[in-house]
């Protein structure tokens, strides 16, 4: 989530506590291998959940230009600062993008995890031919969703942050105060900002 910057405006304490308070922001990472074939489909495996730390492990397909693709990992919150770690650690693989390639040791550290969350020898799992590590924990998003915290009313704050000033000219559309699991998707930033038109244009 981006903070609000604003200036010019002293707003109420209540709106502030809200703003600060209400919603934590949730971290997350992704880790992507592709491979010349679909290796885990020999397994019978299409997507599995662990309490390993690489949490999930999703088959993405084959593509038409016949590479197979894996979610190895998707996690959140402490998960992430513990990828970030080994991301940090060893050299970069080559990939296709690189902005976004997985360190040798993210590779070496997943490939353990999938041998025992698949119940197979490590030597069964081959080299991935491309890879990709994405992580929503820093600026401009600060995290991948937002979650609200115990205590503050859905209902009433979604409605109170579209325009938290009386008077003023200030709309705040944004998915991170919208009602229900749904302010974890754009979808609600876009239904608030309806929201503000609808109700004060």
């Amino acid at each position: 989530m981006t903070r609000l910057q604003y200036t010019g405006f002293v707003l109420p304490n209540n709106v502030t506590d809200v703003i600060n308070n209400a919603v934590e922001v949730v971290t997350a990472c992704k880790i992507f291998f592709a491979y010349n074939s679909p290796w885990w489909k020999t397994l019978n495996l299409r997507n599995v959940v662990t309490d390993l730390p690489n949490r999930q492990t999703i088959d993405f397909g084959t593509g038409a230009n016949g590479k197979a693709v894996l979610l190895a990992g998707y996690g959140d919150m402490d998960i992430t600062k513990y990828w970030h770690e080994l991301q940090n650690r060893g050299n970069n693989i080559s990939c296709s993008n690189a902005n976004f390639c997985p360190s040798d040791q993210v590779v070496s550290h997943m490939n353990k995890l999938m041998a025992e969350e698949f119940n197979i020898s490590l030597g069964v799992i081959p080299s991935p031919i491309d890879g990709a590590i994405i992580f929503w924990d820093a600026p401009p998003f600060h995290g991948a969703w937002e979650s609200w915290r115990a205590g503050y009313d859905w209902g009433v704050i979604s409605d109170a942050i579209l325009k938290p000033m009386a008077g003023e000219d200030l709309y705040i559309a944004t998915g991170a105060y919208g009602p229900l699991d749904s302010s974890q998707w754009i979808e609600m930033a876009l239904r608030q900002a309806d929201n503000v038109i609808d109700r004060y244009f």
